[in-house]
């Protein structure tokens, strides 16, 4: 099946929220109600959680793997919106609105998710403040991560939009270069997460590569040094 449930795991659950989400500085005695709430759910690569126009009955947190959010034209092309990771939270304007999903979530590796029934979720909320202010705390931070985006496509050329694109998506050294990108993604989807197109973005890492900025090896990316 697309998606399995693998059912209510306290310990791994407690866990992730006490190490690896956004309820990090929540009370204990708030996350352990919080806890048994959870259900595990594990997405096979390649796999929908939720789908576009598809009602929402849960809240969803990233544990393990990767998700593409995108959403999907008329002509069928999709356009990507975010790369979910460990600790995101997921679906959440659907939760508080009522409203169906507006995009789709598919996972990009095989990953397992965190789910909270939204009818006792919300009831939970009302209850524990300090675990909606936490949740209140990461939709305001994704929402300046948003405005920074906007604010990079509006202002900033194609190069340093891709340069900032694989900064942010490598992982750095002690130094802080070289830092490394193990499995770089498709120039179609580079291009979705930065607004343009594919050639360009070949266009644009052909020339980093001549700069010495970069080296490719397979779908291996070393970004050498910081672009001035």
């Amino acid at each position: 099946s697309t998606v399995r449930d693998t059912g209510s795991q306290d310990g791994e659950i407690y866990h992730f929220l006490r190490t690896d989400s956004m309820f990090a500085h929540v009370g204990d005695q708030a996350l352990r109600k919080l806890a048994p709430m959870g259900r595990v759910r594990r997405v096979a690569q390649g796999r929908q959680l939720f789908s576009a126009g598809q009602e929402c009955t849960e809240l969803h947190f990233v544990m393990e793997g990767r998700g593409q959010i995108f959403l999907l034209s008329e002509d069928g092309r999709e356009r990507l919106l975010h790369l979910a990771m460990p600790g995101d939270l997921v679906g959440a304007v659907s939760f508080f609105d009522g409203h169906a999903y507006p995009c789709t979530l598919v996972a990009e590796t095989d990953s397992k998710f965190l789910a909270f029934h939204r009818e006792e979720m919300v009831e939970f909320l009302t209850r524990e403040g300090e675990v909606t202010l936490a949740i209140l705390g990461g939709l305001v931070a994704r929402q300046r991560k948003i405005i920074t985006c906007l604010e990079e496509v509006s202002f900033e050329n194609t190069s340093a939009r891709l340069w900032h694109y694989l900064v942010d998506n490598s992982c750095a050294t002690e130094g802080g270069y070289p830092r490394i990108i193990n499995d770089l993604p498709t120039r179609d989807r580079i291009a979705s997460a930065i607004g343009t197109v594919r050639e360009v973005v070949s266009r644009r890492l052909s020339h980093f590569i001549r700069e010495g900025l970069v080296k490719l090896e397979g779908k291996r990316l070393t970004l050498l040094r910081p672009m001035e």
